[in-house]
């Protein structure tokens, strides 16, 4: 008859800090190798969990002032950006670029090419865009610079140029970065555009294209309006605004009020 032995205490299971489910032999905890084997899973484990699965996932890391700056490189490097000045590019949501390297960020759709590519035949065509150029290891800037010019594109008529560089703003930049949406949208002036835009659709791009030119005629034929036709437009907008746009003084009233309304509109 085969007698047994009842254990005294229970045996003790030493547990691995590797992840769980995977089969492998325990290491020996007085020789060192369990922290060591604990610490490579544990960093493995974390990589696997943080890093991007597609370019989407790339683009938004890449822009996430809250991600890890050696994540946000090796993003730019999953991109194959690292290597020299980045185009960032802000688009509305709903425009769909030819490049692969674009993703939602925020509401809008960053798009992110090489400095040396060319930008215009990656965007959409009648869309605005908002582009800056910036430093590989620095997206957030571009990206938030990138914003700021799309905000400016907002109240240029469709027939222009939809396309507004952040280099190009000037003290308009700076602008846009001091005012917020809400701020902007309660001064006197753009309290007046708003009202004249729904009465007027064209009223804000109106604006925008003769304060932007010299000539009277340049503006109409980029807007593709007759001469008569833009004058009579403008004499209206001159009597509702309260102000002259054909004076030195009216074009920079005219367009601090149009800059501001673009910031009051603005989805960034």
């Amino acid at each position: 008859m085969i007698q047994t032995t009842e254990m005294s205490e229970p045996i003790q299971i030493a547990e691995t800090t590797g992840p769980p489910g995977v089969d492998s032999p325990l290491p020996d905890p007085s020789s060192g190798t369990e922290r060591r084997f604990g610490h490579l899973t544990g960093q493995q484990h974390l990589a696997s969990q943080q890093r991007p699965a597609d370019a989407a996932d790339l683009v938004r890391t890449a822009l996430d002032p809250d991600a890890a700056p050696e994540l946000r490189r090796a993003a730019v490097g999953g991109l194959g950006l690292a290597r020299g000045p980045v185009m960032v590019v802000a688009l509305p949501l709903e425009a769909e670029p030819a490049d692969r390297n674009t993703a939602s960020v925020g509401g809008l759709r960053a798009l992110l090419l090489p400095a040396a590519h060319d930008v215009e035949s990656s965007l959409p065509a009648r869309h605005c865009a908002g582009i800056a150029q910036s430093n590989a290891v620095d997206l957030v800037t571009g990206w938030r610079q990138a914003r700021i010019a799309l905000t400016m594109a907002a109240g240029r008529d469709p027939a222009s140029s939809l396309h507004v560089h952040y280099t190009d703003l000037g003290a308009l930049a700076s602008l846009a970065e001091i005012f917020s949406a809400e701020a902007a949208a309660t001064t006197p002036d753009v309290l007046v555009l708003d009202h004249l835009h729904t009465e007027r659709s064209w009223s804000v791009a109106t604006l925008r294209e003769v304060i932007g030119h010299q000539s009277m005629r340049r503006a109409a034929s980029q807007m593709y309006l007759h001469h008569s036709t833009l004058l009579q437009r403008v004499e209206w907008l001159e009597q509702h605004l309260g102000y002259p746009l054909r004076t030195p003084e009216g074009r920079i009233r005219g367009a601090v009020a149009w800059a501001l309304w673009c910031i009051a509109h603005a989805d960034r």
